[in-house]
């Protein structure tokens, strides 16, 4: 079932319990570098859950894509594409490792990558479901600057869990650009050698959300106008191997933001083992404002603590940094010492910057608290009392 070629139909093509992995495919046009290649002129949608495409190739070509929507015209154009890519609880949908001659690989791909051509009117990915969906390979969704493109969106459904590598990347000259994490899990995870980058252009504008409840895990970079934080960020690394196994590699993750941060009083989670200045532990970044509140959740990994002496850098702000930016949630302790979150230094320099600093946990006061002041009693010594009731026995 390799090299399928979609149709014009509203139903473009749906996938459902199905496997493509080992293929190799030859053909004489980049543009129809798809497994499932969708050419033009095209109103409707395709779905794909439960299934893998993995470990293909495409022969003759450099760029490679498992599911591309595209032209083979530079004057064409498509109205509204939908794609939607679910997995049912306990089941998967993967992309990983398709492969050209040197080129770019990708999932799926929305987009003429090559002419950069007007093709959408609205274009989007969707991804659902209770199970594990793995763009190990990146998603694309490109369209020029004279595009007529009212919107890109893509977006995260259902309580399963996403894992995101390789460079994402959804822009167009004009209308909107978002990605959208509203539920579950978003795993971005570092995948032949490189952590996951998420970048959403609108114009130099775009937008990346996390809805409260939801939860976006690990280590990259995302790239966009605002980044909107209702939801936790959770500060680890994840390593995907070359039998596409994700697991945690580390817990000292650091996320880079290229943008704004908005705070939606969401919670930025770190792990470190907590001691002194030099601490290990994960690193927030961010290349813009902050605006907004966000709370601050540290987890001591083992560490015994010490006195630190000017704090322990965990956020980087480069933008305005107001004090009201970032909040300690909850006691953060480590042995005999308790961390306290602080803008600047200890000394108030570096004020832009978000330090954790630690002070020496005073002991519990007894209980009950002694009497300062007490009042003395007489020592009565027992000779009377014993002579007396002697006598009394006679």
């Amino acid at each position: 079932m390799i090299g399928l070629r979609g149709s014009t139909s509203t139903n473009m093509g749906d996938i459902t319990d199905t496997t493509f992995y080992g293929n190799s495919v030859t053909s004489s046009a980049d543009q129809s570098a798809g497994i499932l290649y969708i050419p033009r002129k095209s109103d409707g949608t395709i779905a794909i859950t439960n299934s893998i495409f993995q470990n293909n190739t495409f022969t003759s070509m450099s760029d490679a894509r498992a599911i591309y929507v595209g032209l083979n015209a530079t004057t064409a154009t498509a109205a509204n594409t939908a794609i939607t890519v679910s997995a049912d609880s306990g089941q998967t949908t993967r992309f990983y490792n398709t492969n050209g001659n040197g080129g770019e690989v990708s999932s799926i791909v929305l987009g003429d990558v090559f002419n950069t051509t007007a093709i959408n009117d609205n274009a989007s990915i969707t991804v659902t479901g209770d199970g594990t969906v793995e763009l190990l390979d990146p998603v694309k969704m490109v369209i020029d600057d004279n595009a007529n493109s009212n919107s890109l969106t893509f977006t995260k459904e259902g309580s399963g869990t996403l894992i995101s590598g390789g460079n994402n990347v959804i822009t167009t000259g004009t209308g909107t650009a978002t990605w959208s994490v509203n539920e579950g899990t978003q795993i971005l995870s570092n995948v032949k050698g490189s952590d996951a980058t998420i970048t959403v252009n609108r114009g130099n504008a775009g937008t990346y959300s996390l809805a409260s409840g939801a939860t976006l895990s690990g280590s990259g970079t995302i790239t966009a106008e605002d980044v909107n934080i209702a939801g936790t960020v959770e500060l680890v690394k994840y390593t995907t191997d070359s039998d596409a196994v994700t697991t945690m590699s580390s817990q000292l993750g650091e996320l880079t933001v290229n943008g704004n941060w908005n705070g939606n009083n969401g919670t930025v989670q770190f792990y470190g083992a907590l001691a002194d200045d030099s601490t290990p532990i994960g690193q927030l970044i961010v290349n813009g404002d902050v605006t907004g509140t966000t709370q601050v959740a540290v987890d001591n990994i083992g560490g015994v603590g010490a006195q630190t002496l000017e704090g322990i850098k965990i956020i980087t702000v480069s933008g305005d940094s107001p004090s009201t930016g970032f909040t300690q949630k909850s006691r953060i302790v480590a042995g005999l010492y308790d961390y306290t979150l602080r803008q600047g230094t200890a000394s108030n320099a570096d004020t832009n910057n978000w330090y954790l600093t630690s002070y020496l946990t005073p002991p519990p006061n007894p209980d009950p608290t002694p009497d300062p002041n007490p009042t003395p009693k007489p020592s009565v010594r027992p000779e009377p009392g014993t002579y007396l009731g002697n006598a009394y026995a006679a």
